[in-house]
């Protein structure tokens, strides 16, 4: 049996009218320790990655494809309806909704 990789978090998926897409995990546990990245999709389709350390940023990018990787500070905190993010070139303040049909399915 293989080893199990277990992530306790949570995933918070923001879209915007310009085509912009970010998916940014922030994890308690994971068998890297805590951490926060943030997957984010340009609207040319360019493909980035904002990770905290080498050894988290070569795990992403293993499981996911990106034109390119960033190690850089990543910051998250995730309260009661709002997420705010500080990583490198990025500064996100959202306001969070509720779960989504398929969210509560996939749960």
């Amino acid at each position: 049996m293989g080893t199990r990789w277990i992530f306790d978090g949570h995933i918070a998926g923001i879209g915007t009218a310009s085509g912009l897409r970010l998916v940014v995990g922030v994890w308690k546990s994971s068998p890297f320790g805590p951490f926060s990245d943030v997957m984010l999709q340009e609207p040319s389709g360019h493909r980035l990655l904002l990770a905290p350390g080498a050894e988290v940023a070569d795990f992403i990018a293993g499981t996911y494809t990106f034109d390119e990787v960033r190690v850089v500070k990543v910051h998250a905190t995730l309260a009661p309806g709002h997420l705010t993010v500080d990583a490198g070139p990025l500064a996100i303040s959202a306001r969070l909704g509720g779960r989504s049909l398929l969210g509560h399915a996939l749960r």
